[in-house]
């Protein structure tokens, strides 16, 4: 029997920390569908099972274990029991990580940061973050303290799971058309493209396309379209559009498409994450109808 506890999800910016955020939240039925960020998540199971897919192999978190995801790794989220689960997740941008590895390692060119495994099974790496964490919740906590843990936590991380991946100038031809299609959407996510046009454009068969797109970035090209869209709406969000405006901007056809469709990636509803945003750290509460980042 599933408990009375409703969901809930609470996203905040830390005031602090420039452009880091924090999501909390706890979900019974809420399913995350397929996505990737383009920050760094550090997060923490705190209660039940937290089952996902994440390059390509089933996880599951639970109280005790650390969860690292890299960026634009595609992961999906959903409750292991009927109970269940509650869980807490920092993104940290790109950028802070690939500084803090070159520090540590040295200047390394063509090389970046990444954590090898997405579940970890350390006490002392648990310990360390879950300070960080209540560290967040102490009141009056001053942003010296704050950054000095957050640089300390990471730099233990990195340590103990990371290490640096090379990368070369040149790519093969197919993963080539991968990326210069994953641009053009980027720049055009809310475009009405069909497979057949987006193949052609790259010189590709629509089944050759759609095969190497999927095995390159682990989902299909109208996903990662989709992500696209959510990510333009999360910069109009900041601006003061009508969500119905922004719903067409991104491609949407309708404000209860988008709604429903940002937050199976973000976790919130489009109305709470623009809350979020605007009242800078001050953490809401809920998930059902606030105008509605994600695992």
């Amino acid at each position: 029997m599933k408990k009375d506890r409703k969901e809930s999800c609470r996203y905040s910016k830390i005031d602090q920390l420039a452009e880091i955020s924090l999501l909390e939240a706890f979900f019974v039925s809420f399913s995350y569908a397929p996505h990737a960020h383009d920050t760094f998540a550090v997060g923490q199971t705190l209660s039940g099972f937290q089952d996902f897919v994440c390059r390509g192999k089933k996880h599951r978190g639970f109280p005790g274990t650390l969860i690292t995801i890299n960026p634009d790794e595609v992961h999906d989220g959903h409750s292991g029991l009927e109970t269940g689960f509650a869980y807490r997740m920092l993104y940290i941008p790109s950028e802070t990580i690939f500084s803090l590895a070159h520090e540590i390692w040295g200047e390394q060119r063509h090389a970046s940061p990444y954590f090898l495994e997405t579940v970890h099974r350390d006490t002392s790496s648990f310990l360390a973050t879950s300070h960080f964490f209540n560290l967040l919740k102490t009141p009056g906590a001053e942003a010296l303290h704050l950054e000095s843990s957050l640089l300390e936590t990471l730099a233990a991380l990195l340590e103990r799971h990371g290490e640096c991946r090379k990368e070369f100038n040149s790519v093969p031809s197919g993963v080539k058309i991968v990326q210069d299609a994953k641009e053009y959407l980027r720049h055009n996510p809310a475009g009405k493209v069909t497979l057949d046009e987006l193949a052609a454009r790259f010189g590709d068969t629509p089944y050759m396309f759609l095969k190497r797109f999927r095995k390159i970035t682990g989902m299909p090209p109208h996903r990662f379209q989709l992500q696209c869209r959510v990510d333009l709406a999360r910069q109009l969000l900041l601006r003061d559009l009508p969500l119905v405006e922004i719903a067409a901007e991104t491609g949407f056809c309708d404000q209860s498409h988008f709604n429903r469709r940002f937050r199976e990636v973000v976790g919130v509803s489009p109305g709470a994450y623009r809350h979020a945003v605007r009242t800078k750290g001050r953490i809401f509460h809920g998930i059902g109808n606030q105008g509605g980042g994600g695992h």
